[in-house]
């Protein structure tokens, strides 16, 4: 599923909906989203409801697995 994103303004910064992050992501999924952060440098995630236990791909350990810095 592509993402559904809305630019923040002319020069960086993106809101994004439709990804739901208190769960796992898939590895295409979470390399989009990565991409995209490198590329417009601040990320919004609208409508999410992320508790302690449940937060997924927000986990650190994570994101040393998938060589992201």
């Amino acid at each position: 599923m592509p993402l559904n994103m809305q630019p923040l303004s002319d020069k960086f910064g993106v809101a994004i909906t439709g990804v739901d992050l208190s769960k796992e992501l898939d590895e295409k999924l979470f390399d989009e989203i990565v991409d995209v952060f490198v590329k417009k440098q601040v990320l919004v995630f609208r409508d999410q409801h992320i508790e302690p236990q449940t937060s997924g791909c927000l986990q650190p350990e994570v994101w040393p697995a998938r060589n992201v810095v």
